[in-house]
């Protein structure tokens, strides 16, 4: 009989100030199948910008400097008071990935949660 792995959500950014350069912590995907990341943001005044996904392979250890690429995803754009999206990762094959906000127009107050659930397929 197969089993699936679940990681339940949890959150990856709780509030957090909508900020050039925000970037998530980075989130271990080794041995798991799926990803599915949910970005919710409010208070966002006049701010906009785009949220980018990046992953590495590259020195695994989480206390070692790793080298990120952006994944090849359409960017993600973020405009409005309020909005959320959600990503969907399948057939993973990198070991980290995290999510980055590159803003156009300053925000005055906005703030963003992001979650993270995931999966193996089967085993």
């Amino acid at each position: 009989m197969s089993r699936k792995n679940v990681v339940q959500p949890h959150k990856l950014l709780n509030q957090s100030a909508l900020v050039d350069g925000l970037v998530t912590p980075a989130t271990s995907l080794r041995y798991l199948d799926g990803a599915a990341v949910q970005v919710i943001w409010t208070a966002n005044t006049s701010g906009t910008g785009v949220f980018t996904v990046e992953g590495t392979v590259h020195d695994s250890n989480p206390g070692s400097t790793a080298t990120w690429s952006t994944l090849d995803l359409d960017p993600i754009p973020l405009s409005g008071t309020t909005g959320n999206f959600i990503i969907n990762l399948n057939s993973i094959m990198f070991d980290r990935i995290r999510l980055k906000y590159t803003q156009s127009i300053a925000s005055t107050g906005g703030k963003i949660d992001c979650y993270i659930m995931m999966k193996t397929v089967g085993a």
